[in-house]
């Protein structure tokens, strides 16, 4: 349903922001979202629904884009690691890291609407997330500088 179609009754996309994916990241109206009795300490992220013509996953290390990996182009799973969306996608991704990181250390998914513009679709953990066209090594090599640094 598009995004204008949205009532207060949904739906509406819905994520949680727990350690879990309970529930799962999905479209839900208020009944839907009522149905799944969570605990009232759950925390969800909650936005209108609309279509995303790519994705891109940002990793952040000591809250630091350390790379990036485009894994969707119009619905298709289609890695890449440098276009020019990429570095948009990051543009963007540091702007939102600015207001709002559940971690120092995880993986900000990203996409761009039919408009061009981008909007955050998730976050992930980065030993669950998928590498796509990213280089483990980088992340590895950040996470450890890190560290080596002091937290």
């Amino acid at each position: 349903m598009q995004a204008e179609a949205a009532t207060d009754n949904g739906p509406w996309h819905i994520r949680p922001l727990g350690p879990d994916k309970k529930p799962p990241g999905k479209l839900y109206s208020a009944a839907d979202l009522a149905s799944l009795t969570l605990p009232p300490e759950t925390l969800l992220w909650t936005s209108p629904p609309c279509v995303i013509a790519r994705e891109v996953r940002i990793w952040f290390i000591g809250r630091r884009i350390i790379t990036a990996s485009q894994y969707k182009w119009e619905g298709r799973l289609a890695p890449s690691a440098s276009l020019p969306e990429t570095e948009e996608a990051c543009a963007f991704a540091q702007a939102a890291s600015e207001r709002f990181l559940p971690h120092p250390h995880c993986v900000m998914d990203v996409g761009q609407t039919a408009d061009g513009s981008w909007k955050v679709i998730e976050f992930n953990t980065i030993h669950g997330a998928g590498w796509y066209a990213a280089d483990p090594a980088c992340v590895l090599d950040a996470f450890l500088a890190h560290y080596a640094e002091g937290p």
